[in-house]
């Protein structure tokens, strides 16, 4: 990739791979939700911030390793209503994801 396009790519993408990173989570569902992408988690054991209080269900989608093979039909399955649902839920979640200062100039900054 050309620098600087990586962002510019998933800016433009519906739906983002956020496969499992070194430690329990993975930046690439921070970085896939500031941009407006719906997060495809691709983990069996990811812990994901806030399980407990996010619906996560309602902006991405998890898939188990097993299932990987059958991603493409997985995600061709989501019909436009069911991708605008959770492009609508991820639009009020992805605040949740970020730093934010009550009161204070500093603001949650999406990406892109």
């Amino acid at each position: 990739l050309i620098p600087g396009t990586y962002h510019q790519e998933l800016r433009r993408s519906v739906f983002c791979l956020a496969p499992a990173g070194w430690e329990l989570w993975s930046v690439r569902l921070f970085e896939a939700a500031l941009l407006g992408c719906i997060p495809v988690i691709i983990s069996d054991a990811i812990v994901l911030p806030f399980e407990s209080t996010l619906d996560y269900s309602s902006f991405s989608i998890k898939i188990p390793e097993a299932e990987l093979q059958n991603l493409p039909a997985i995600i061709a399955a989501f019909t436009p209503a069911q991708i605008e649902a959770k492009q609508q839920a991820l639009s009020q979640a992805w605040p949740a994801l970020t730093y934010q200062r009550r009161g204070g100039a500093m603001q949650s900054a999406r990406l892109g």
